[in-house]
């Protein structure tokens, strides 16, 4: 008698979902797609680090940011257990609506030509409008923009929203809390 209604329980459900796709069919417009490249995600267990004949250090900065950098799937439990992946909805979904506001204003990020400055720093220019775009940069630490910008130009991080000037062919904005800065004339 317990397995009948289960098995009535579950035809029932699979009734309601494929009446409900019929009535609202998937789409990928808005849909957020998460993407976890683990080797640089957490490093869970460090004793797995140096395997299969791996180099741990090719020379420079810039050949090291391309190689493997100790994330594994114990790191991808650990931060599973500490509730990372249930933050991802609130904090993450904000941060890149931001980030789409910020591309939709300001086209020249997908359209313009890309220089690479150095491994976290790329520019975008089109039309004779510049964004400069740096990943990871330190809280208050100045920026180096000497050759994009010139010595006096105000600047508006658009992440932020705050202004600062060239001074020394750097820019510093002190209260940035993203992980990027995306900066152009005002």
């Amino acid at each position: 008698m317990n397995t009948l209604f289960r098995l009535l329980l579950l035809i029932c459900c699979l009734v309601s979902v494929s009446s409900f796709r019929a009535e609202h069919p998937f789409s990928w417009d808005g849909a957020t797609v998460y993407v976890l490249i683990t080797d640089r995600f957490c490093n869970g267990d460090s004793t797995n680090d140096v395997n299969y004949g791996r180099k741990t250090d090719y020379g420079s900065e810039r050949m090291n940011a391309a190689t493997f950098h100790g994330g594994d799937f114990a790191g991808v439990w650990k931060k599973a257990k500490e509730g990372y992946f249930s933050r991802l909805d609130t904090e993450l979904m904000e941060h890149f609506r931001r980030l789409g506001q910020i591309r939709k204003t300001n086209p020249v990020i997908a359209t313009g030509r890309q220089t690479t400055l150095d491994v976290h720093t790329c520019l975008r220019e089109k039309d004779g409008e510049k964004v400069l775009i740096r990943l990871f940069p330190e809280n208050g630490k100045p920026m180096e923009v000497s050759g994009v910008f010139p010595e006096g130009t105000v600047l508006v991080e658009l992440y932020s929203g705050e202004e600062a000037t060239v001074k020394d062919g750097s820019v510093a904005f002190p209260s940035r809390l993203s992980e990027i800065a995306v900066i152009k004339v005002k």
